[in-house]
């Protein structure tokens, strides 16, 4: 079926999207020039996307009824979590960081293993990203619920019996 495969797809890109951002977000903890703060509030709003990845994991394991609907639940979840992460990056960016320029990159300062940019580059590619994350994420969430709706019909649930054999019982 051509929409399973566009749900097998949508799954991959969610757990490439999850790795790509928790593993950003984790080595921020080694940039000197963010606060720590800022990296463990990105990292406590990337768990709506860890648990919609745990979702996506068990669709892959079993297609069922229940996995179905929780592959659904799964894409709600990694558009709020990216919403989540694009207003406090704004805000944190906008209001709290002080410097012109954003330093990417990890270790010391001295040694300068740090790229620079400026803040307003960086802030329009990370909104810019996030919008279409939130597009992609948007549209997930409609073929899902088709995926999750057309499978329903003709007895498709793996774990529903069907009606004869309940009759025969």
């Amino acid at each position: 079926m051509p929409i399973k495969c566009g749900a097998v797809a949508i799954g991959v890109i969610t757990l490439t999207v999850t790795i790509i951002l928790f593993l950003w977000y984790f080595f921020c903890f080694m940039n000197e020039y963010l606060h720590w703060w800022y990296t463990m509030i990105c990292c406590f709003l990337l768990c709506p996307l860890l648990v919609a990845s745990t979702f996506v994991v068990s669709w892959f394991t079993k297609d069922s009824k229940t996995t179905r609907g929780l592959l659904y639940t799964s894409q709600i979840l990694a558009l709020v979590s990216i919403l989540l992460l694009a207003v406090w990056n704004v805000i944190y960016f906008v209001a709290i960081y002080k410097k012109d320029l954003f330093y990417s990159g990890m270790g010391a300062i001295d040694k300068n293993y740090y790229a620079t940019q400026s803040k307003k580059v960086f802030l329009f590619t990370m909104i810019a990203e996030s919008v279409i994350l939130t597009c992609f994420f948007t549209y997930f969430i409609c073929v899902t619920s088709t995926y999750a709706e057309l499978m329903h019909g003709n007895g498709a649930y793996a774990d529903e019996p069907k009606k004869d054999e309940e009759e025969k019982k």
